[in-house]
Protein backbone atom coordinates (compact mmCIF):
# COMPACT_ATOMS: atom_id res chain seq x y z
CA UNK A 1 0.00 0.00 0.00
CA UNK A 2 1.02 3.59 -0.58
CA UNK A 3 1.70 5.65 2.56
CA UNK A 4 -1.13 7.74 3.94
CA UNK A 5 -1.41 11.18 2.37
CA UNK A 6 -3.87 14.03 2.79
CA UNK A 7 -6.52 14.43 0.09
CA UNK A 8 -9.09 17.23 -0.16
CA UNK A 9 -12.51 16.25 -1.49
CA UNK A 10 -14.93 18.88 -2.87
CA UNK A 11 -12.55 21.65 -1.74
CA UNK A 12 -13.57 21.33 1.91
CA UNK A 13 -13.29 17.84 3.38
CA UNK A 14 -9.81 16.57 4.27
CA UNK A 15 -9.03 12.85 4.49
CA UNK A 16 -6.05 10.66 5.31
CA UNK A 17 -6.00 8.03 2.57
CA UNK A 18 -3.60 5.88 0.58
CA UNK A 19 -4.82 7.32 -2.74
CA UNK A 20 -7.40 9.68 -4.24
CA UNK A 21 -9.89 6.88 -4.95
CA UNK A 22 -9.88 5.84 -1.30
CA UNK A 23 -10.40 9.45 -0.19
CA UNK A 24 -13.44 9.70 -2.45
CA UNK A 25 -14.78 6.40 -1.10
CA UNK A 26 -14.40 7.71 2.47
CA UNK A 27 -16.21 10.90 1.51
CA UNK A 28 -19.09 8.96 -0.02
CA UNK A 29 -19.30 6.74 3.07
CA UNK A 30 -19.46 9.78 5.38
CA UNK A 31 -22.16 11.74 3.60
CA UNK A 32 -24.95 11.59 1.10
CA UNK A 33 -24.22 9.46 -1.94
CA UNK A 34 -23.22 11.65 -4.85
CA UNK A 35 -22.36 9.62 -7.93
CA UNK A 36 -21.42 12.76 -9.86
CA UNK A 37 -18.18 13.15 -7.87
CA UNK A 38 -15.03 12.00 -9.63
CA UNK A 39 -11.39 11.65 -8.63
CA UNK A 40 -10.36 13.78 -11.60
CA UNK A 41 -12.58 16.76 -10.72
CA UNK A 42 -13.32 16.56 -7.00
CA UNK A 43 -10.20 15.18 -5.27
CA UNK A 44 -6.82 16.88 -4.91
CA UNK A 45 -3.75 15.93 -2.93
CA UNK A 46 -2.86 18.50 -0.27
CA UNK A 47 0.18 20.62 -1.07
CA UNK A 48 3.06 21.19 1.34
CA UNK A 49 1.51 24.58 2.16
CA UNK A 50 -1.88 22.98 2.79
CA UNK A 51 -0.32 20.50 5.20
CA UNK A 52 1.08 23.31 7.36
CA UNK A 53 -2.11 25.40 7.51
CA UNK A 54 -3.27 25.64 11.14
CA UNK A 55 -6.75 24.36 11.97
CA UNK A 56 -8.92 25.30 14.93
CA UNK A 57 -11.11 22.54 16.37
CA UNK A 58 -14.77 23.60 16.05
CA UNK A 59 -15.57 21.67 19.23
CA UNK A 60 -12.83 23.55 21.15
CA UNK A 61 -12.24 26.87 19.36
CA UNK A 62 -9.94 28.12 22.14
CA UNK A 63 -7.86 24.94 22.17
CA UNK A 64 -4.55 24.45 20.39
CA UNK A 65 -4.34 24.74 16.63
CA UNK A 66 -3.26 21.65 14.72
CA UNK A 67 -1.98 21.26 11.17
CA UNK A 68 -3.06 18.65 8.64
CA UNK A 69 0.52 17.35 8.80
CA UNK A 70 0.09 16.72 12.54
CA UNK A 71 -3.31 15.10 11.99
CA UNK A 72 -1.82 12.86 9.32
CA UNK A 73 1.03 11.83 11.62
CA UNK A 74 -1.52 10.85 14.27
CA UNK A 75 -3.74 8.92 11.85
CA UNK A 76 -3.62 5.16 12.28
CA UNK A 77 -5.42 4.47 9.01
CA UNK A 78 -7.61 6.02 6.35
CA UNK A 79 -10.03 8.50 7.94
CA UNK A 80 -11.66 11.93 7.81
CA UNK A 81 -9.32 14.55 9.27
CA UNK A 82 -11.04 17.93 9.16
CA UNK A 83 -13.27 20.14 7.05
CA UNK A 84 -14.23 23.69 6.35
CA UNK A 85 -18.00 23.31 6.08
Amino acid sequence: LDPLKVFIVCDHEWYAAHNAEQALDLHRANGPEDSSLTVEHDVTEATEGDLDKPWVDREDPFGPEETARQMLAAATGPAWLTGTE
